[in-house]
């Protein structure tokens, strides 16, 4: 996918005395530029997962930012208006300049 700009939404969860519920909504963060890439993985039983440093990620995204991205796990990102979107599942420093994150693919507003 190469460098595209992407919108990153935080989920913010709380609690709804009247329904006695959890309301989920997502709130813009800030829009950023992000190399952003398919990693093509696949186990036996056809899931994508990753392995970092002994940990296992179901992710099939691998994407870079400039380190003051506002950029956390769980966070939302989209370069088309919410149609497809990408949830954040890990994200390390990984050079003086820039985050790196992996993240999966999740319904979008047409799926």
């Amino acid at each position: 996918m190469a460098l595209s700009v992407f919108d990153i939404l935080r989920q913010v969860r709380e609690a709804d005395s009247d329904l006695g519920g959890i309301v989920t909504t997502a709130s813009f963060v800030e829009t950023a530029t992000i190399d952003f890439q398919h990693l093509n993985l696949q186990n036996f039983k056809g899931e994508d997962t990753l392995r970092i440093g002994g940990l296992q990620i179901e992710a099939n995204f691998q994407g870079f930012c400039p380190k003051d991205t506002d950029l956390i796990e769980q966070d939302i990102i989209t370069n088309d208006s919410g149609v497809t979107r990408y949830q954040v599942m890990f994200v390390q420093d990984r050079w003086q300049d820039h985050i790196e994150f992996f993240a999966k693919k999740i319904k979008g507003v047409n799926d």
